[in-house]
């Protein structure tokens, strides 16, 4: 039986291919360009050295064989444009592998492929000036891969395969290994190689990236960064529009230069950067500045039909933290569509976009702008307002129009051969040019919802004013209340005078405040101090000293008043804020620790009128019921902690201030000042916020005695340096006790002129 396999085997014979099967070469295909780090395609630039390897497995003893076969070929793989930066993952149609071999080093795992980053000083590729000198191009300003002895397996075509770059201008935005759109802006337009040639000189860098509201700290703050392959042959200005509407930012050319001005409308600090919008209004515009025919109005004005405007947006962008893979961004404005329904804009690409956060910030900003800008005002105006340009804003008032100091922002101006301007602008609303930084949705776009969690209060500081501080108002408690700064919108203010089994809705306290801590101590004479303003997200600017005499920037901190003149950014919601001024409005100077509590007193604190003095000595209990930005989502009652605050009244307190000196040399023993107390007094501790001026200095320590119905609760010295230290302990006055000044029990015969000003408070 065996005997009839012998010779009897069959032969099994495998397609022997004789050369590559070419899918991914194009002539005449743009040479991509990269920013960012992006997954793309590459384009075979050339191939040779095809060859086929028999594999014949079997035929012993007479048995059947298998003739296989299995080819390779060597490959250069066009990538884009250089220089970049490095290669990283490879997605092969079979899985992914994440190794690529270093130039002149042999792989150990993965593809064999040589790096060639693409430099102008590139050499070629020692493989092709050995098997082929003839064809060995450098390929200068091309970045490609290549491999002598590519493994094609049993196939004569190359695998699908996409390539991680990391491209021009990697890692130099605010989303890992992206690209800052400002600076991807400027070597677009200007690059001499692959870019547009546009002179730099005529771009304003300054608008780009220095000034506060530069186009850079716009996108910083938002955390937008772009990761781009520029593959298509279309105008630049295309690209640049795409770019700058998912940004919210317009292209103006103005005094010869190209501007980039944000829409961006809201102060906001983020991601490291702090941008600040310009909202000067640069003339207020009224009847008499208008140029019309008679019978005509001065303004004309358009209102797009809200049917027109779009409350759905979808945005297609990258994720690069899953593999590139494209996603939906999708907002909605929920009361747009309860209103007047869904209306969806068309899908908008922006695969530029290399993360779902930056694209649903995008989103939003595209949305807000269509849903809620809606208005246009045409109009015309003397060659006197020449220095007006796009984005500029102004104010209209034309009452028969029911414009009373409408601000619109200037978006189109042309000018005739008279030099009259003919002006287009549109609605400016302060706070609609900005979003909350909605979070994506995993595995897809996300919706952003109206009934997102506010989030609690931060610890309120409660306290009560000083006469000084309210002048002629009813006595008052001021509380500071903020909030998680990207979800809350205020919060609802509740009071129990019961112990808290019963509280009254009062009022609303409404977001806007700045609280935080010390960064470090503060001692009672410091100038200057370092405070961290994260926790509500605060951003801070510098005044004038004359405005920090007046309590521009006021602030509690513990139960000090003072304020700021000049403020440091060193980091985000970090600041160093120096030019102090100490124990404002009666409050005295103290030592503070570090994370001691401060609130800024703006007019977003919440002022309580006390009812009557009958509350004095009595605990409120006090709850603060967050809503969202949306003013929904408000928090139940019985969620919310509960804070207390004993009143003291310190708002009926009366500052008392008196007058005590002598002209010339006083005698001595000599009374200088009598005072009777026409109701109860107090005078605190080495009467503190007590002052002294001195004419002509002793020759020795000058004593003065102040005494109570003649006996002394304390003294002030005058050192021969000019110099007065007041002493003492708190002493109360009823009415018609009797102060008295006394001078030194020894004459001095050179001290001349002295005079106090003595501090203290009705009790």
């Amino acid at each position: 039986m065996a005997g009839l396999f012998l010779g009897g085997g069959n032969t099994t014979v495998g397609t022997k291919y004789n050369s590559l099967s070419v899918q991914s070469s194009q002539q005449g295909a743009p040479v991509p360009i990269i920013y960012g780090t992006v997954k793309t395609s590459t384009n075979l630039i050339w191939y040779g050295d095809f060859q086929a390897h028999e594999h014949v497995e079997g035929g012993k003893g007479g048995g059947p064989t298998v003739t296989s076969y299995t080819f390779t070929c060597a490959v250069a793989l066009g990538v884009c444009e250089g220089t970049v930066s490095d290669y990283g993952s490879v997605w092969l149609s079979s899985g992914k592998t994440t190794i690529i071999s270093e130039i002149g080093a042999a792989p150990t795992a993965g593809l064999a492929l040589t790096k060639f980053y693409g430099s102008s000083g590139q050499t070629a590729w020692s493989y092709l000036e050995t098997a082929h000198p003839d064809e060995a191009l450098n390929y200068r300003h091309t970045a490609y891969l290549g491999s002598g002895n590519f493994d094609l397996g049993s196939s004569n075509s190359l695998p699908q395969m996409w390539f991680e770059v990391k491209g021009l201008l990697c890692d130099t935005g605010v989303i890992t290994g992206a690209a800052a759109p400002s600076q991807m802006i400027v070597d677009f337009l200007t690059d001499e190689t692959y870019g547009c040639r546009f002179p730099e000189a005529y771009i304003d860098t300054a608008s780009l990236t220095s000034n506060a509201n530069s186009y850079e700290r716009y996108c910083g703050v938002n955390g937008m960064a772009f990761s781009a392959v520029l593959s298509e042959g279309k105008a630049a200005r295309e690209y640049l529009t795409s770019w700058l509407e998912a940004t919210n930012t317009a292209a103006i050319w103005s005094a010869d230069l190209l501007k980039f001005i944000p829409f961006g409308d809201k102060e906001m600090t983020g991601y490291g950067h702090t941008y600040t919008p310009d909202l000067t209004i640069c003339y207020a515009l009224s009847a008499n500045d208008f140029l019309h025919e008679d019978g005509s109005e001065p303004v004309q004005i358009t209102r797009a039909d809200p049917y027109d405007c779009y409350n759905n947006v979808k945005l297609l962008v990258r994720d690069k933290d899953n593999e590139y893979n494209t996603a939906i961004c999708e907002v909605k404005d929920q009361a747009s569509i309860e209103l007047i329904g869904l209306r969806t804009r068309s899908q908008i690409s922006a695969e530029f976009i290399p993360t779902p956060t930056a694209g649903m910030m995008a989103a939003e900003l595209i949305k807000n702008r269509g849903l809620f800008i809606r208005n246009q005002y045409r109009f015309r105006l003397s060659w006197e307002y020449a220095l007006l340009e796009p984005m500029d804003l102004v104010t209209l008032t034309v009452s028969d129009l029911g414009l009373d100091a409408k601000t619109v922002r200037i978006m189109e101006i042309t000018e005739d051969d008279q030099g009259l301007l003919e002006i287009l602008a549109e609605d400016f609303l302060e706070g609609s040019q900005w979003s909350v930084q909605y979070p994506p949705q995993q595995g897809g776009g996300y919706s952003g919802s109206t009934l997102i969690e506010p989030g609690n209060v931060n610890a309120p500081m409660i306290f009560e004013p000083l006469v000084s501080q309210i002048g002629t108002a009813n006595p008052q408690i001021w509380m500071v209340v903020t909030g998680p700064p990207a979800t809350w919108g205020g919060a609802q203010v509740w009071i129990s005078t019961d112990g808290g089994l019963n509280y009254s809705y009062t009022s609303n306290v409404t977001a806007g405040g700045k609280s935080g801590v010390l960064s470090s101590t503060l001692a009672s004479g410091g100038t200057s101090m370092t405070v961290d303003l994260t926790e509500s997200a605060g951003t801070l600017s510098s005044v004038s000293s004359g405005d920090a005499a007046l309590g521009r920037t006021a602030m509690l901190v513990g139960s000090e008043v003072l304020a700021y003149t000049t403020a440091t950014l060193t980091g985000p919601y970090q600041y160093t804020l120096s030019g102090l001024v100490r124990g404002m409005y009666g409050t005295s100077a103290a030592a503070h620790s570090t994370s001691a509590r401060l609130g800024f007193l703006g007019s977003s604190v919440y002022k309580y009128t006390i009812p009557n003095s009958s509350y004095y000595g009595t605990t409120l209990h006090l709850k603060f019921c967050s809503y969202n930005v949306f003013g929904l989502a408000i928090e139940d009652l019985a969620d919310v902690a509960d804070y207390t605050y004993a009143v003291t009244g310190a708002g009926s307190v009366q500052a008392i201030s008196i007058q005590a000196g002598v002209s010339g040399m006083p005698a001595a023993g000599a009374i200088i000042t009598t005072y009777i107390a026409p109701s109860a007094l107090l005078f605190p501790a080495n009467l503190t916020g007590s002052i002294a001026s001195v004419g002509t200095n002793p020759t020795a320590t000058a004593v003065f005695s102040i005494r109570k119905n003649n006996v002394q609760f304390a003294t002030a010295s005058v050192s021969t340096g000019g110099v007065v230290t007041f002493s003492g302990s708190a002493t109360s006055f009823s009415s018609n006790q009797v102060l008295t000044v006394v001078a030194p029990a020894v004459q001095d015969t050179t001290m001349a002129n002295v005079s106090f000003l003595l501090k203290a408070t009705s009790a």
